[in-house]
């Protein structure tokens, strides 16, 4: 009787079974990008705080646009050093990897609906990492000639951007669509254009005018 009862049970008992090399390979990337998200927040978190206990109110307000910016889009900070930025890098690289073999195996098995969720999450991976480093590259002034024309173009970790010549502060966002950064004056409307991707040695964009600009990234 005894006997039978442990028979019964013994399936329910049975360990789960071991993850894929895949999801094994996807779970160690989550986990180690996610310590590394950890400690710059944490290191921004200590910055301000001593910006704070020091009664600094400019730097208080630039740190506190730099813990949104990484909140929001993942900006890293330029005093992160730059090993943990590397580490980022090797990790996207490694599970971009990991999800082209994956998909090689599950498209030679004929799983066709499977493979095709993960060209989608793959895709979805480069965006992410695309967008983070046109950010990256964006952020800071820029010198935008067109003809005898001429502006400084500033951007902002909040989206925000100051043009120079027409004296106003507008607006900046990454359209991984068209590839290409929307540039738009306050209120909205029509604005410029930016082609991706950027070379902070000379990227061309279009004016709201429809006329042709070339940006340089100052130093």
């Amino acid at each position: 009787m005894v006997a039978c009862l442990l028979m019964a049970v013994a399936p329910c008992l049975a360990e789960e079974p071991a993850p894929s090399e895949f999801e094994a390979a996807k779970a160690k990337y989550q986990t180690e990008t996610e310590k590394i998200y950890e400690a710059i927040s944490a290191s921004i978190s200590k910055r301000l705080e001593a910006a704070q206990e020091a009664g600094q109110a400019q730097a208080t307000t630039i740190v506190l646009a730099e813990q949104k910016a990484f909140g929001d889009y993942r900006d890293i900070p330029h005093y992160i050093p730059g090993m943990q930025q590397l580490k980022l890098i090797e990790l996207a690289k490694g599970m971009d990897a990991a999800y082209s073999s994956e998909i090689k195996n599950l498209t030679k098995a004929k799983k066709n609906e499977e493979a095709e969720s993960l060209r989608k999450e793959q895709r979805d991976l480069r965006q992410r990492v695309a967008i983070q480093n046109t950010r990256k590259t964006l952020l800071g002034k820029w010198k935008l000639q067109m003809g005898n024309y001429s502006s400084d173009f500033t951007f902002y970790p909040d989206g925000t951007m100051f043009h120079s010549a027409e004296n106003f502060r507008g607006t900046w966002q990454v359209d991984p669509v068209t590839q290409r950064i929307i540039v738009s004056p306050p209120g909205g409307g029509n604005g410029d254009k930016i082609n991706l991707p950027l070379d902070p040695k000379g990227t061309s964009g279009q004016s709201s005018n429809g006329g042709m600009f070339k940006l340089t990234k100052k130093k």
